[in-house]
């Protein structure tokens, strides 16, 4: 009888769970395992490929499976880095801007030496192409309209000096009326601390104008830097030296609030005190 059923078991068909797990593993890898005998048994050794087995001699990988994985690897690999070429072929940003020196003014620095908080001042920089060629994308950045700020668990470690109100170049009216408008100006850039006019033809000039409102009293200094470019190809150069140009204002902001009074004839509030007869 026991004979009987020992040749009963070994005429059974293998367990559909071994061939579903095959089925996976054939899946996974893409390459042909080696087949397992339809006689093999659980006390044989056979497991599921995903589950190893602890035995020294026995694999629960096939052969042919790991000595043909990495060549459709490599196939992939390289179909998947062609694709990235391919879709990494745009020009560099820098690709249309003229590379060379182009010598820069400036003609006309101004900012008020003493302001007060909440007074409104303006910067005014005029620059001017003294050379032959046209320069690329006349730009001035400005260092200094913030400072950074020691405090923790802030949005943002920078901290307004002083508030721009307007910025260089043209300014467009809101959409709708109450609506913020464009304030930085026409000639914003990527770069928050940056503003650029465009191309400037030999011999011109170009004022970059900004209207800002000081918001933190003390002794502050104002850094500003030319620039004929913004992708560092075209360099600016100073007449008669070396390097940009660039400049400095000191300015002390005053906590006082300017003086004012109203007008009884009018109603309108004046600046500085009441005359007599007022």
């Amino acid at each position: 009888m026991g004979n009987r059923a020992q040749r009963r078991a070994s005429r059974r068909p293998p367990c559909c769970c071994s061939t579903r797990a095959r089925i996976l593993i054939e899946t996974a890898t893409l390459a042909p395992v080696a087949p397992v005998s339809a006689g093999a048994t659980a006390a044989q050794g056979v497991r599921s490929p995903r589950e190893p087995s602890l035995r020294p001699r026995s694999r629960w990988y096939g052969a042919r499976a790991v000595r043909g994985a990495p060549k459709r690897e490599i196939v992939l690999l390289a179909v998947a880095a062609g694709a990235l070429v391919a879709g990494c072929g745009q020009k560099r940003q820098d690709a249309l801007e003229p590379s060379g020196t182009f010598k820069l003014s400036v003609v006309r620095a101004s900012f008020p030496a003493n302001q007060r908080i909440g007074q409104a001042a303006t910067l005014r920089i005029a620059v001017r192409n003294a050379g032959n060629r046209t320069v690329p994308d006349i730009a001035v950045t400005v260092n200094s309209f913030t400072q950074p700020s020691g405090q923790p668990n802030l949005a943002s470690s920078q901290r307004p000096l002083w508030i721009v109100d307007q910025g260089p170049g043209a300014h467009h009216p809101p959409p709708i009326e109450g609506a913020a408008g464009n304030y930085q100006g026409g000639a914003v850039t990527a770069y928050t601390n940056t503003w650029a006019l465009g191309p400037l033809a030999a011999g011109k000039t170009a004022t970059f104008t900004w209207r800002v409102t000081p918001d933190k009293a003390g002794t502050h200094e104002i850094r500003y830097i030319v620039a004929a470019g913004l992708n560092g190809k075209a360099r600016a150069q100073r007449v008669g030296g070396h390097g940009a140009p660039r400049g400095r204002f000191r300015v002390v902001v005053s906590t006082m609030a300017r003086g004012s009074h109203i007008d009884p004839a009018t109603g309108r509030v004046l600046a500085g005190p009441p005359t007599l007869g007022q």
